[in-house]
């Protein structure tokens, strides 16, 4: 397949690309209608203003940042590649800033998102006609359902990685399920190029490329030759640029952040002293306000990582996101299979860094509704999953989410709101369906699609109604 005719939006596929194009145009729209004074002035291109001035739920907004001022801001052992990445649209929008007077980020990190969320969607249906097998109209409604997803939905119009980290897996889904339909491996240089783009968005998609290539090629990808070419060495590759780049990129602007921050802060302090020493007398009243402003000038404790998460099994570089103590059974409740599917209505797209509590229950009066229809939800996904056991595909898309379960739930990375981190695993579940659908005799098919539909429709309008109370609050 030639990556002309892997892009290229065929002519049965031009209906659901004008209707997702439209819907995707809308929902980046109302993005940058609520941000477009904030961000768009020439003077607002602070860190301050770009990235701690956007507020929807947990998201970073890291890029617009990047490409107004380009900065290896990035975690790079997290996303070795993806402040490269934006350094032509930084280009970009240096020509446009000069052409137009405004900082143009807002709308070019809209077309990047529209782009990568379309061929999402142009991918999940082809994975589920050409590789699952499922019926034209039975893949249509099973995008749109994924699609309803709240955090599905968030991650096409936001301005973190999770749009391209979606569109890379469903593109390494869709090439995996291929190959094994026709019963061909996953060549050494596909692998390198999915690891590249996949990893480089966000690291730990490179191992979810690995386990593709494990499962279209079998015995073949233990064999040293492809071990060595695919695997090690485009790890070892990656890696290394990342602590090139940590080295060259960004150890010299952290330090020097670091240096202003203390210099200000100490200068605050030394004239906060001054003034305090020049009002205040010997008096025990004097010494009483001299202490009231000492306690005062204390800095106030904000919500970091640590206050808002549980307890880590180490400290370290990395184990210090983990977390042993935040409820699996509450988690796995409100946040994996609730949160990221459906809003809640308390705390609606609130930050855990800035007030929302790690766990929030459904509200009355919809409270039964949402806790029925994620019941729904988790037992289609139950019986599909046992439909679909046999299936090498369905075990490919299974070891990816047992893979993203281990490092979340069972380790706790991100746990405090792996809802976040929807757009990296939730296909399983329409993936899921897909399977069942296809087991199921006539009465019971057409039952379950009128349940989808239903289902579909109601995410689509609750996810969107809250989506839109919060934007234009």
């Amino acid at each position: 397949m030639s990556l002309f005719s892997l892009f290229r939006i065929r002519r049965d596929e031009r209906l659901l690309a004008a209707v997702a194009l439209t819907v995707l145009l809308l929902l980046n729209a109302l993005i940058v209608w609520k941000y477009y004074g904030l961000l768009t002035p020439l003077g607002h291109r602070s860190w301050n203003v770009l990235v701690k001035g956007f507020h929807l739920s947990g998201f970073d907004s890291i890029t617009y940042y990047v490409i107004s001022d380009w900065h290896a801001r990035y975690n790079v052992y997290r996303h070795p590649l993806l402040s490269f990445v934006m350094y032509v649209p930084y280009l970009l929008n240096l020509l446009l800033m000069r052409l137009t007077g405004i900082n143009c980020a807002l709308f070019l990190v809209a077309a990047m998102l529209v782009t990568s969320s379309l061929y999402s969607v142009i991918f999940f249906r082809r994975i589920l006609l050409e590789v699952i097998g499922v019926r034209l109209a039975e893949g249509n409604l099973l995008t749109a359902f994924f699609f309803s997803f709240a955090y599905i939905m968030l991650a096409t119009m936001v301005p973190d990685h999770f749009a391209y980290s979606l569109c890379a897996l469903l593109l390494t889904l869709y090439l995996s399920g291929r190959m094994m339909k026709e019963h061909r491996p996953m060549e050494i240089r596909h692998t390198v190029l999915l690891f590249l783009l996949a990893a480089g968005i966000s690291l730990n998609n490179g191992l979810k490329v690995f386990l593709s290539a494990l499962f279209t090629g079998g015995r073949r990808f233990w064999h040293p030759r492809f071990l060595i070419l695919a695997v090690i060495l485009p790890s070892l590759a990656l890696w290394g640029f990342a602590r090139f780049e940590y080295s060259h990129f960004v150890w010299a602007d952290e330090k020097a952040r670091h240096e202003a921050q203390a210099h200000r802060k100490a200068a605050r302090q030394k004239r906060q002293m001054a003034q305090l020493k020049a009002q205040s007398a010997t008096s025990d009243t004097g010494k009483m306000q001299q202490r009231n402003i000492g306690k005062a000038m204390k800095p106030k404790k904000k919500r970091t990582q640590n206050s808002v998460s549980g307890k880590p099994i180490a400290h370290g570089e990395f184990m210090n996101w983990t977390d042993i103590s935040t409820s699996r059974g509450a988690t796995l409740v409100e946040n994996l299979f609730g949160e990221s599917i459906q809003l809640h209505e308390d705390y609606v797209l609130g930050d855990i860094f800035r007030g929302r509590p790690v766990l929030v229950s459904y509200s009355t009066p919809m409270k039964w509704v949402n806790y029925s229809v994620e019941a729904l939800l988790v037992l289609l996904f139950a019986a599909g999953a046992f439909i679909a056991i046999r299936q090498r595909f369905f075990l490919m898309v299974g070891s990816w989410f047992l893979l993203d379960m281990s490092l979340h739930i069972g380790l706790g990375f991100g746990i405090n709101e792996v809802y976040i981190m929807t757009a990296h695993w939730a296909f399983i579940i329409p993936i899921a369906i897909a399977y069942l659908l296809l087991s199921l005799a006539p009465p019971t098919h057409r039952k379950l699609c009128f349940a989808l539909l239903v289902l579909t429709l109601f995410l689509w309008g609750y996810n969107g109604s809250l989506l839109l109370s919060y934007l234009f609050a």
